[in-house]
C-alpha cells in the first residue's frame, strides 16, 4: 500500500492553486484491466434488531476500474502503519493498489478537493459530524443493498445507527475507541474487598467509603495539547451527562436543541463537581488535575502503594500503561464501564472512531468498501494492538491479550453508542467549551461559564 503524507505547506499550495485554477490535471495513466473480482463472501444472517429505513435503490457503477483506489483520512504515524498492514490482504488478493494520504487539516482540505473535482475514492471520516456535512452537500450517497446486508449481519444496530442519516446507511464503521472506561488495580480492589459497581449510586457509595478510609478514589489528568475535538476535560463532562442526565437529553444537546445554560447541562456539571471539586475525591485536588496528563493519571493507580484507585480513561491509553503492568495485564488491570443512574436501559458507551464513505462509485471501490465491512479488514491491526473493531466476525483471538479481547467484546456488543458532543460544535464554541472546563476546575462561577460558551454559538 502506497502512502502519501500531505504537509501543511503542501496543502496551502495546492489549495491556492485550485482557487486560481492553475493546478495541473491529474495524470491520466491507464492501468491494465484486472480480472473480475471474486464473489463476495456471504456473512451469517443477522440476529440484531432491524433498523427501520428507506429501501435502498439498486445502483450499478458505470465508471471504469483503474486498478488504483485512493483513500484520504487523518491517520498518521503508527496508526497509519497499522492501517497499511491491515489493507495488505485486500491488495494481495485483488491486485488493486490502495493509495492512502492524510492531512492535519483534513476536513477543510477534503471540502476543497470536492469543490475542485479532485475527490478521493474513499474517505476515512473521524466523526459523524463530517458525515452529515458531506451528505448535505451531496458528496456522498447512501450505500447499496449488498453492503447493507453485510452491516446488518456484522455490526450491532448501534453501529449501523451511527453510520446512518435519516434511515439511510452512508458509512462503514471501522476502528473504535471506547471512552467510558474506569480502570482500577485488581490487586488493590481484591485486598480491600471492592468490586466493580453496576449503578451510579453504587459508584458514589464505593468512592465515599474509599475517601472515609483516607484513600483518594480518583486520579484525574486534564493536560492536553488538543485544540480541536474532545479533550480529557470535555469528555468527562460528556460522559457524566450521558450516564446521569439521559440519552435523549444528550442527543438533544448534540443537536443544539439544548443550550449550555439549560438545566440538563447544569445538572451534568453539578454531578461532575461532586467528583472534581471535592478534595477528598481526587488525588492532589484541582491543582494536580490541571498539571497531570491522562497517561500519568492512569499510571498512578498501579504505583505501589496506589496513589488512587480509579482512573476514567479511553481504551486508546491502554498501550500507554507502564511496562510492568502490561507484562501482567490480566492480573493487574481491570476496567468497568462508567455506570448509569438510569434503570431498565442498556448502559451507553461514549466512543470515537473512524468510518469510511465512498465518493467515487466504481466496482473496485465497492469491493474495498465491502472488505472494510468484514473482520478481515481489522484482523492484522488487532494483532498489533492499538485498535478495537466492532465487526462480529473478527476472530477475537487476534487480539494479543485477554484485556483487549474483553474490550473488543464490549465494543461489539454495545447497544447504545454516542460520539463526544464536542465534535458537533462549531470550532469557536468548542474552544470556549474547553476553556470553560478549566475555568470550572478553577472555581469560576458556573453560570458565567455557560453563558460565555453559549455566546460563541451562531
Amino acid at each position: 500500500m502506497k502512502t502519501k503524507v500531505l504537509t501543511l505547506s503542501l496543502c496551502v499550495v495546492c489549495c491556492l492553486a485550485l482557487i486560481l485554477g492553475s493546478c495541473k490535471s491529474k495524470e491520466n495513466t491507464k492501468t491494465p484491466e484486472l480480472p473480475p473480482p471474486s464473489e463476495q463472501t456471504q456473512l451469517p444472517a443477522s440476529t440484531s434488531r432491524p433498523t427501520p429505513q428507506v429501501a435502498t435503490p439498486v445502483v450499478i457503477p458505470t465508471a471504469t476500474d483503474t486498478g488504483v483506489i485512493t483513500i484520504f483520512g487523518t491517520l498518521t504515524g503508527e496508526d497509519e502503519m497499522r492501517f497499511n498492514i491491515a489493507l495488505k490482504p485486500f491488495e494481495d488478493a485483488t491486485g488493486i493498489d490502495v493509495v492512502y494520504s492524510s492531512a492535519s487539516n483534513f476536513s477543510d482540505l477534503l471540502k476543497l478537493r470536492i469543490d475542485a473535482g479532485d475527490t478521493p475514492d474513499i474517505s476515512m471520516l473521524p466523526d459523524p459530524a463530517i458525515l452529515k456535512d458531506l451528505a448535505t452537500i451531496g458528496a456522498i450517497k447512501p450505500l447499496w443493498a449488498q453492503i447493507e446486508k453485510q452491516i446488518d449481519a456484522n455490526y450491532s444496530p448501534a453501529w449501523k445507527q451511527m453510520a446512518s442519516l435519516e434511515g439511510r446507511v452512508y458509512a462503514v464503521p471501522y476502528r473504535v475507541n471506547a471512552h467510558s472506561l474506569v480502570w482500577y488495580s485488581k490487586t488493590a480492589f481484591s485486598s480491600a474487598g471492592y468490586s466493580a459497581p453496576s449503578t451510579w449510586q453504587e459508584l458514589e457509595t464505593m468512592t465515599a467509603q474509599m475517601a472515609a478510609q483516607g484513600i483518594s478514589p480518583w486520579c484525574i489528568g486534564l493536560v492536553t495539547d488538543s485544540y480541536y475535538g474532545s479533550t480529557p476535560a470535555t469528555e468527562w463532562l460528556e460522559d457524566v451527562f450521558l450516564h446521569t442526565v439521559g440519552i435523549k437529553q444528550y442527543d438533544q444537546w448534540t443537536a443544539h436543541q439544548l443550550s449550555f445554560q439549560s438545566n440538563e447541562v447544569q445538572t451534568a456539571f453539578d454531578n461532575l463537581g461532586k467528583i472534581w471539586l471535592d478534595p477528598q475525591m481526587v488525588y492532589g485536588g484541582t491543582s494536580d488535575m490541571l498539571s497531570t496528563s491522562a497517561p500519568n493519571a492512569l499510571a498512578m493507580i498501579f504505583s505501589n502503594p496506589p496513589s488512587c484507585w480509579l482512573s476514567r480513561q479511553t481504551s486508546a491509553l491502554y498501550h500507554q500503561l507502564p511496562a510492568t503492568v502490561k507484562a501482567e495485564m490480566e492480573n493487574q488491570a481491570g476496567f468497568f464501564v462508567l455506570p448509569t443512574t438510569m434503570q431498565g436501559t442498556d448502559t451507553p458507551l461514549l466512543v470515537s472512531g473512524e468510518m469510511f464513505v465512498m465518493l467515487n462509485d466504481r466496482a473496485e471501490v465497492r469491493k474495498l468498501m465491502e472488505f472494510l465491512a468484514t473482520g478481515n479488514a481489522g484482523a492484522e491491526w488487532a494483532k498489533l494492538g492499538g485498535g478495537l473493531f466492532p465487526h462480529k466476525d473478527l476472530d477475537k483471538n487476534a487480539y494479543p491479550s485477554e484485556t483487549e479481547r474483553a474490550l473488543a467484546d464490549l465494543v461489539i456488543n454495545a447497544q447504545i453508542v454516542r460520539y463526544p458532543a464536542s465534535v458537533f460544535l462549531p470550532p469557536e464554541t468548542n474552544q470556549a467549551f474547553q476553556k470553560g472546563m478549566v475555568d470550572f476546575v478553577n472555581g469560576i462561577d458556573l453560570a458565567a461559564i455557560l453563558k460565555s460558551i453559549d455566546a460563541t454559538y451562531r
